[in-house]
C-alpha cells in the first residue's frame, strides 16, 4: 500500500499538539502496514457527501479523513483533527479524479453552500450579467470545473461572488476563473492545464499519474524516511508542493536563457531553488546562483540545504552575491590592479561620488546629478569606450534630447570622472562589471566558469551586471532570471535587448498565484502601485492580470495617529497583542519603518519594556535567533513574517516633497516608494498592521488608489 499526502493534511498536522503529532506519526506506521486492522477502524461514515471518504482511529480524541480508492493500493490522506472537527471537515468535501485535467480534485459539494447572492444592482440593467457567459461549458471543464459546479459557475454575475467560492471549488478551476475573469486569455489557461497532464506512456500508472506537473501542487507519495522529515517539521511546503507553472519550468529538460516573473509570494525564489538542485543532481555543474544582496544569499543557502542534495551535487553549486564575485573574479583574472578597490563598497561612498561628479560637472549647464544618471544609463549600461560610440548612442527613456555639443561635455565629464579615480586607485561599480563582462564574453564555452546561472531578484539588476551574468555562461547553458518587476525599488533600468538576451516569447513566463499573503493583505500592498506603469525589461509593461491569493484571512489594521507618542505606544501594545494573544513568536514578526531615526525609537521602546528584538539585517534569516525583526522598509526584501507592522508610515506626496521642481524625478521617487510599500507590506503572511499620520493613511484608501 501507498500513502499520498495532500497540502491539506499537512496544515492540520501542524496545528495539532506535539503529543498528538506523536501520535498521529505512530497511526502512519501501522496504517500503512495494515489499513484494515481493528485498532485503525477505518469507518465509513453515512453523512458524508463523499461515500469514499472514511475516517481513521488515530487515538480516542483525534481521527484521520481518508480516501479510500475503488482500485488500486494509494491511500490518500486528506485532514487530522479533534473527532468532531475531522468530521465537520470532511461533511461536504468530495475527492474525485478530474478526466479533463487528468488530476485529483479537493472540492466542497455544491449542494452544500447557500446560492450565489444576488449582485450589485446596475442602473439601467434589463438582463442579469453572467462573468462567464462567453466561455463554453466544455472550457470551463477543461480548466478544472468540476460538472457538479458547472451550473453554478455559470450563474456567477461578479468577482464579488466568484471570490465566495474561494476555498470551496478545487484550487486550479479557481484560479483559472479568477485569471478569466482579470483578463488572461483562454488559450493561455488551456495550454497551461494541457501542459500539466501526464505524459501519454504514463496513463496506465497511477503513480506515474500522480507525480504529473497538474498534480504535483496537491498531492506527494513520499517514501518512508521522506514521510516521517516532513511529519518532524525537517521539510517544509514548498519543498514538496509545486504549482504547475513551476513545476514545468523547474525540472524542463530544456537549457535555455529564461526570465520568469511574478508578484510577492509567487514562489519565483523556490522554483529557482528547484531548479539549481535538478540540475544539480543531473551532474550539470558548476552552477552560480547569484542575487543582489548579501542576506538573501544566506536564505538560499537555507533552502538548498533542504532540498536533500548529495554532497556532491550539493559542492557544484556556488551561492554569492553578485557585487562579492565580480570583485573576486576580478582579482583572480588579474582585472583590477593590485591594491585597487571599488569605491561602490566602501563606507560614505555616496558622498564621494556626489562630490566627484560635482568635480567633474563644473562650467556645465547640466547638473552634475543629470551627468552621472547619464553615464549610469548610457554609457555604462550601453559598456560605451569612446566619445564616437557615445555620440551615436540610443537614449531611450533618458527624456531630454542632447545636442551632440552637450554629448561631448558629458563624455568629458566622465572622462575627468574616471580619471580622478585612478588617481586615487580606484574604479566605481558599473566599471568593474564592464571590465570583468570583456573578458568573460570572448572565451570559448569550456573557459566559461559556470554551465549554469541562476538569478534571484532580477529587478535590482541593470545592464552592466546582467552583461556579466549572461557572459559567464556558455551559449548553450542555462541564464534563469526570477523577479518582480513591482519591487524594483531602486529605480534600475535593463533591456534585455541591449544586453544580448534573447527572452522573447515563451522563454518569458509569469507566475500568477501568491502562497504568502492573503487575500486581504494582497489587495492592500497593491494599492501603492496604482497609477503608475512597471517596465517587464523588454519595452512592454508588467502585467498583475490574474495575480492573485487562495487564502483568506482578517483586513489589515490601519492606524491613523495625530501624536507620535500614542503611535509609539499602540505600536508596542498591538506587538505585546500578538506575542501574548495570538502565540506568536516575537521572530514571527517583522517591525519595520521608511526612516532609520523612527526604528530607533521603536528599538527604544522594546529595550525599555525588556521586549528581545534583532536590528542587524545579517541575522534576519536566522531563524533559531529570539527576537523581534526591527528593520527598515528597504531592508525587508526576501523576508516573511506571520505578522508585520509598518510603524510611522508615510505618504508618498511627504516622501517625494523636496522634489516639486523636478517634476519627473519626482515621479520616478513616487514610483520607487509605491513598489516600496508593496514590498514591506507583502511580507505578512496573516497579519498587517499599519500606523501614520492621517493623511499617510489616507492615502492608502480605495477611492484614492482604484487599482487595487
Amino acid at each position: 500500500m501507498r500513502i499520498s499526502i495532500t497540502p491539506t493534511f499537512l496544515e492540520s498536522f501542524s496545528k495539532l499538539p506535539r503529543q498528538a503529532q506523536k501520535q498521529a506519526q505512530d497511526f502512519l506506521v501501522k496504517f500503512e502496514q495494515n489499513s484494515r486492522s481493528a485498532s485503525i477502524h477505518l469507518e465509513k461514515i453515512g453523512s458524508f457527501k463523499d461515500q469514499s471518504l472514511r475516517t481513521a482511529r488515530i487515538s480516542d480524541k483525534y481521527r484521520a479523513v481518508v480516501k479510500v480508492p475503488k482500485t488500486g493500493d494509494i491511500h490518500y490522506l486528506l485532514h487530522v483533527d479533534n473527532h468532531d472537527e475531522a468530521m465537520r471537515w470532511a461533511e461536504d468535501k468530495v475527492f474525485a479524479w478530474n478526466e479533463h485535467t487528468d488530476a485529483v480534485q479537493l472540492y466542497t459539494a455544491p449542494d452544500a453552500l447557500a446560492p450565489n447572492p444576488p449582485a450589485a444592482p446596475a442602473p439601467s440593467r434589463t438582463a442579469p450579467p453572467r462573468l462567464f457567459a462567453a466561455i463554453r461549458a466544455e472550457d470551463l471543464l477543461a480548466l478544472g470545473v468540476p460538472e457538479a459546479w458547472l451550473e453554478r459557475v455559470a450563474a456567477l454575475e461578479d468577482l464579488d461572488q466568484l471570490d465566495l467560492l474561494s476555498g470551496h471549488l478545487p484550487d486550479d478551476a479557481f484560479e483559472n476563473l479568477f485569471g478569466l475573469a482579470d483578463g488572461l486569455p483562454l488559450a493561455e489557461l488551456l495550454e497551461t492545464m494541457r501542459l500539466g497532464k501526464a505524459k501519454a506512456e504514463d496513463a496506465s500508472d497511477m503513480e506515474k499519474r500522480l507525480q504529473s506537473p497538474n498534480n504535483r501542487r496537491n498531492f506527494w507519495l513520499p517514501d518512508d524516511q521522506k514521510l516521517a522529515e516532513a511529519l518532524s517539521g525537517d521539510w517544509q511546503k514548498w519543498q514538496i508542493f509545486l504549482h504547475p507553472s513551476q513545476n514545468l519550468l523547474a525540472y524542463r529538460a530544456k537549457t535555455s536563457p529564461m526570465k520568469v516573473t511574478g508578484g510577492a509570494g509567487t514562489g519565483k525564489t523556490t522554483l529557482a531553488v528547484h531548479r539549481a538542485a535538478h540540475l544539480a543532481r543531473q551532474g550539470k555543474g558548476p552552477i552560480l546562483f547569484t542575487t543582489y544582496t548579501k542576506a538573501l544569499v544566506a536564505a538560499i543557502e537555507a533552502q538548498l540545504g533542504l532540498m536533500g542534495l548529495a554532497d556532491s551535487a550539493r559542492e557544484t553549486i556556488r551561492v554569492q552575491n553578485l557585487d562579492a564575485l565580480a570583485f573576486q573574479l576580478a582579482r583572480e583574472h588579474e582585472l583590477l590592479p593590485t591594491g585597487w578597490s571599488v569605491l561602490d563598497f566602501e563606507k560614505n561612498s555616496e558622498t564621494e561620488l556626489s562630490q566627484l561628479w560635482r568635480d567633474a560637472t563644473v562650467g556645465l549647464d547640466l547638473s552634475p546629478e543629470f551627468a552621472r544618471e547619464e553615464y549610469q544609463e548610457v554609457i555604462a549600461a550601453q559598456g560605451l569606450r569612446e566619445l564616437r560610440s557615445y555620440l551615436v548612442a540610443s537614449r531611450q527613456g533618458r527624456g531630454a534630447s542632447l545636442s551632440r555639443r552637450q554629448r561631448a561635455e558629458i563624455w568629458n565629464a566622465y572622462e575627468l570622472f574616471r580619471k580622478t579615480l585612478e588617481e586615487r586607485r580606484q574604479i566605481d561599480r558599473a566599471e568593474l562589471f564592464n571590465r570583468c563582462h570583456a573578458h568573460f564574453a570572448p572565451l570559448m564555452a569550456s573557459q566559461k566558469p559556470f554551465q549554469h546561472v541562476l538569478l534571484d531578484e532580477l529587478q535590482d539588476f541593470a545592464a552592466p551586471e546582467l552583461r556579466l551574468v549572461a557572459s559567464l555562461v556558455p551559449e548553450k547553458g542555462e541564464l534563469l532570471m526570477v523577479g518582480d518587476p513591482f519591487q524594483n525599488i531602486y529605480g534600475r533600468k535593463l533591456n534585455f535587448q541591449q544586453c544580448g538576451i534573447s527572452v522573447r516569447g515563451k522563454r518569458s513566463q509569469r507566475l500568477k498565484v501568491n502562497y504568502r499573503t492573503t487575500q486581504q493583505i494582497r489587495s492592500l500592498a497593491l494599492r501603492g502601485l496604482a497609477g503608475s506603469a512597471y517596465d517587464d525589461f523588454e519595452g512592454g509593461q508588467e502585467s498583475l492580470a490574474g495575480y492573485i491569493s487562495l487564502h483568506h484571512g482578517l483586513q489589515p489594521t490601519l492606524m491613523r495617529f495625530d501624536s507620535p507618542d500614542e503611535e509609539r505606544a499602540e505600536a508596542l501594545a498591538q506587538i505585546r497583542r500578538w506575542i501574548d494573544e495570538q502565540d506568536i513568536l516575537p521572530e514571527q514578526i517583522g517591525a519595520m519603518t521608511y526612516r532609520r531615526e523612527d526604528l530607533s525609537k521603536l528599538r527604544t521602546l522594546l529595550h525599555n519594556q525588556r521586549l528581545p528584538y534583532l536590528d542587524k539585517p545579517e541575522q534576519m534569516h536566522d531563524a533559531k535567533k529570539e527576537g523581534v525583526r526591527l528593520l527598515t522598509l528597504h531592508n525587508s526584501k526576501g523576508l516573511e513574517f506571520k505578522a508585520v507592522l509598518i510603524f510611522a508610515y508615510e505618504s508618498s506626496s511627504s516622501i517625494t516633497r523636496h522634489l516639486r521642481h523636478d517634476p519627473p524625478r519626482r515621479e520616478q521617487a513616487r514610483k520607487d516608494y509605491g513598489a516600496l510599500s508593496y514590498v514591506a507590506m507583502s511580507r505578512a503572511v496573516q497579519f498587517l498592521y499599519l500606523s501614520g499620520r492621517p493623511e499617510a493613511i489616507e492615502s492608502l484608501s480605495p477611492t484614492q488608489n482604484n487599482n487595487a
